[in-house]
């Protein structure tokens, strides 16, 4: 990957120029990480005298002693940081592309951000190894163009966070929340991290736009709240603790998410989620009610091994199919749609969901789940290049577990007396075996025949269908072996004659045969030879049609 590409995938430049620089003429591009308050910031914009020597005091109290130069309020902390950028050019580096003047924040260490890293821990007296108390915690709009630390602080009153944008990393790694932590309509498009924190209050993280945050081991000891916030990269929740419900209704989840190992104690709530990459819950343990209703799962959902002590609700729930609409009362952002729009379900999905090994102590309900089949390769292709498939690649998926998954899945159907749901699950299980457990043409053309005719015994009229066409074309080649014109009524004879081979236990047309047979051939001896061999045929194949459709009768009205 060239330069070039590089700075465009991992900083996510705006697609619309800024603005163009007067003297080159050159096009300006903003990464997402540079705050808005440093766009198109010049010493003409600024609206403030930058030979003023409180900003080199301000300046140098931020290196010596952070938390009191927060104290100082919002609008001296955000004019600091255009300060510092206009003065020294600390916090944006540039490069030069064919698209124009490159903008971003200083984000990785061979930016050297740690250079003008800030480091709330410093200039506080009683600061030890383990933590080290933050009485101020009004840091709503404050911008952070850098990396922040915030690591082992103890927080003695509210921290409130509203509106603050991090431009690099953010890290409360260890941190204690003794009041209420407010992280509300945070922009933070770097990392995040508040591994092994303890909120020992309610933590409000709602209407966030995360890049990439971790909660690795945290506590969260009272009502926590993620509702409608973004996840652009990933989310980790591995080993966390949540002693009440936390909500993580209508999330958009554009990278991963990982829960693997939690404990939530009072259950939780992803009502109307969207999950575009990989979710796994595995060995993780819910102790309240867990509602996944209206979620939408794009790819990976994982939940091996856990434990559900409480109801399961996956009313609404897809596997493997996009929202038509989404439920999600705050606007998708631009990535979202593209991708939505862009998605579509092939062979390489692996969207059918993992419940090997969970325990239900209560069996949900996937009467009203839908878990759509990954089509097979051939499907992808049009139907002009599905010849040259290899006949062994034809009919796989990738995901080699998909039949066990949905073995699983019938599993807890049966348990929960939802029989048209196990009848699915059980058709999507015979559609995954081809290629896999199914390796021989015969069994897979078996497979493709019991779809095609009945879709795998859930359709009464695909086989009634089939019949009709069976009737059409087998009275077709009668009529060809004909000596016409035949005796009166010959049309409809020959009607009657191949209705007789499909349904010969129909009480008039078991009766009528003869007469048709007189009539057409002049009797069953002049009956032509190839005409029994397709009647032969006919009854055949008519019976394997009469019994799909009373399969799928049998399966709807659950008859025994």
């Amino acid at each position: 990957m060239a330069d070039d590409e590089i700075w465009n995938f991992y900083y996510k430049f705006e697609q619309q120029a800024h603005y163009c620089e007067v003297e080159s003429k050159r096009a300006v591009f903003y990464a997402r990480n540079v705050p808005t308050i440093l766009r198109g910031l010049t010493t003409e914009s600024c609206g403030f005298d930058l030979q003023d020597p409180q900003f080199e005091e301000f300046d140098k109290l931020v290196q010596e002693c952070p938390i009191e130069a927060a104290k100082m309020g919002v609008k001296d902390w955000n004019r600091w940081v255009q300060w510092a950028q206009l003065v020294h050019n600390r916090w944006i580096i540039s490069k030069i592309t064919d698209r124009g003047l490159m903008l971003r924040c200083r984000s990785f260490p061979d930016d050297d951000y740690d250079t003008y890293a800030i480091n709330f821990s410093r200039g506080i007296q009683g600061v030890d190894e383990e933590s080290y108390d933050v009485s101020f915690g009004e840091f709503d709009r404050f911008v952070f163009p850098c990396k922040t630390i915030f690591q082992k602080a103890r927080f003695v009153v509210e921290a409130g966070f509203t509106n603050c944008f991090s431009a690099s990393s953010l890290d409360f790694e260890e941190v204690i929340f003794e009041q209420h932590a407010i992280f509300v309509d945070v922009l933070s498009v770097g990392s995040l991290n508040f591994d092994r924190s303890v909120f020992n209050q309610n933590a409000i993280f709602e209407v966030t736009d995360f890049d990439n945050v971790t909660f690795y081991d945290a506590l969260f000891s009272k009502f926590t709240i993620f509702n409608r916030s973004i996840v652009r990269q990933h989310i980790g929740f591995n080993d966390a603790v949540a002693k009440q419900l936390i909500h993580f209704d209508e999330i958009q989840f554009l990278g991963g998410a990982w829960f693997n190992g939690a404990y939530f104690n009072g259950g939780f709530t992803f009502a109307g989620s969207l999950f575009f990459a990989p979710a796994r819950w595995d060995e993780a343990i819910i102790g309240g009610h867990a509602n996944f209703s209206n979620c939408s799962f794009l790819s990976t959902a994982n939940f091996r091994n856990a434990r559900f002590n409480a109801t399961v609700e996956f009313d609404g729930a897809l596997f493997g199919k996009a929202p038509e609409k989404t439920t999600s009362s705050r606007e998708l952002p631009s990535e979202s749609k593209e991708r939505l729009s862009s998605w579509k379900l092939d062979s390489d999905s692996m969207s059918i969901p993992d419940f090997n090994g969970a325990y239900f102590s209560t069996t949900p309900n996937l009467g009203y789940t839908t878990v759509a089949v990954p089509p097979s390769a051939k499907c992808n292709l049009p139907w002009w290049q599905r010849w040259s498939v290899d006949r062994h690649l034809a009919w796989k998926i990738r995901d080699v577990n998909s039949a066990s998954k949905l073995r699983r899945l019938q599993e807890l159907a049966v348990r929960g007396h939802y029989n048209l749901a196990e009848k699915r699950f059980f058709r999507a299980e015979l559609l995954c075996r081809r290629g896999h457990e199914a390796k021989t043409w015969r069994e897979n053309t078996m497979i493709n025949a019991f779809e095609l005719f009945s879709e795998c015994g859930l359709s009464f009229w695909r086989p009634m269908i089939a019949l009709g066409v069976l009737i059409a074309i087998s009275a077709g080649f009668y009529y060809t072996q004909i000596d016409w014109p035949a005796g009166d009524g010959g049309g409809f004879e020959l009607a009657s004659y191949s209705f007789a081979n499909s349904l010969p236990l129909i009480g008039y047309i078991s009766n009528s045969y003869s007469v048709s047979v007189d009539v057409l051939f002049g009797g069953a001896v002049h009956v032509p030879g190839p005409v029994r061999v397709v009647a032969f045929l006919q009854n055949v194949v008519s019976a394997v049609f009469i019994f799909f459709g009373l399969l799928a009768i049998r399966n709807y009205f659950k008859l025994v």
